[in-house]
Parts: structure tokens; C-alpha cells; sequence
């Protein structure tokens, strides 16, 4: 019953596919011209600062939520195991600098912990990084807590990748993982 299934919409589909095909003088099959300009190229070309380059990974500036975790549990009693965070902004534009202007942290109820970056901005040049730190035995922030960070750039620049590594060892057993950072607002 299914193999008939399979037959028919093969019947219905296959002429679209040998129709949408034609051969070349060197008997090679040659399909239908693509046009070099694509929709997202047009619309770049015609906006150019606007969502179309935010489409493809460029923006002015962002405000980014990133979920961290001061402690996670284990076992079934829920026992607590501390984590040290390291947020890392990397800047991955080759030639223009990002400015930081907010770094704040927050703790799983929503209440501000930390500003770690406020004022004057932090200039962060060309492919570099910085990174901000949260110790293993802090654990103010909880199991729901976050980094809130805003930068901009004089330019359209490509997106910084932003994430927070948790690490924690104990004995010989360890833990580590990411997470990434999610636009709250673009500009």
C-alpha cells in the first residue's frame, strides 16, 4: 500500500522534474539561470540599514540576554553544584570596533546583582575579546541567572558572537557547557 503511494506521487512529480531540466550542447544537464541578484541582495542594496542586513548577521547595535547558571542541581536530593561563568564577547568584525556599553547581571528572581559595565563604555577593537567573570563560590545569581549586555558601533557591523562558559570541577569529576546569548532588541 505504501510502496503505491510512493509510485504515484513519483508518476506526479517526475515529468516537473525531467520538464525543469535541459540538456546541453556537451550532453550535460543544465537547469533553469539563477539570477545573481537574490531578494535578500536587492533589499540590502536598497536598504542597507535595515532588518535585510540584520538577515544576514549585521547590525548598528543589540541588547542581548544571556542565561547563565551560578549553580545547577544534581542527584536526586538536588544538590547544589557551584558553577564558575565567564561571559566572552567576541568582536567579529575585521575592521570596525564594538562599544559595550551595559554589562549587568542578574539573579533568578530578576533583581539586579551586578552592574559589571556602565559607564564610560568599554571599546572592544577589531576581532578581539574581553570577558567578565563570576567565581565558583558566588552564587548569588542562582540557577536562573542572567547577563543583560547592550554594544553598538558607529557602523553596520557583523554581529559579536556573546556566550557564557559554566564550568565547575570537584575530585576528578568536572562540568562545563555554553550558552548563547538571544537578542532582546536591534537597532
Amino acid at each position: 500500500m505504501r510502496a503505491a503511494s510512493v509510485f504515484r506521487c513519483f508518476l506526479i512529480f517526475a515529468p516537473a522534474l525531467l520538464l525543469g531540466c535541459q540538456a546541453s550542447s556537451d550532453g550535460t544537464a543544465e537547469g533553469t539561470a539563477v539570477s545573481a541578484a537574490s531578494p535578500e541582495t536587492e533589499a540590502i542594496e536598497a536598504y542597507p540599514d535595515t532588518l535585510a542586513a540584520a538577515y544576514l548577521g549585521h547590525a548598528h547595535g543589540q541588547e542581548l540576554y544571556v542565561p547563565v547558571y551560578s549553580h545547577i542541581y544534581a542527584w536526586d536530593n538536588r544538590r547544589p553544584v557551584n558553577l564558575a561563568v565567564t561571559l566572552s564577547i567576541r568582536n567579529t568584525d575585521p575592521r570596525h570596533a564594538l562599544r559595550l556599553s551595559k554589562v549587568w547581571y542578574y539573579d533568578s528572581e530578576g533583581t539586579l546583582v551586578r552592574r559589571f559595565l556602565e559607564a564610560p563604555p568599554l571599546i572592544v577593537a577589531p576581532m578581539a575579546s574581553t570577558d567578565f567573570f563570576i567565581n565558583e563560590t558566588d552564587t548569588s545569581g542562582g540557577a536562573g541567572a542572567n547577563f543583560v549586555v547592550t554594544w553598538s558601533a558607529d557602523s553596520l557591523v557583523t554581529e559579536p558572537i556573546v556566550e557564557a562558559v559554566m564550568i565547575s570541577t570537584r575530585s576528578t569529576q568536572g562540568i562545563s557547557f555554553t550558552s548563547a546569548a538571544r537578542i532582546l532588541r536591534q537597532w
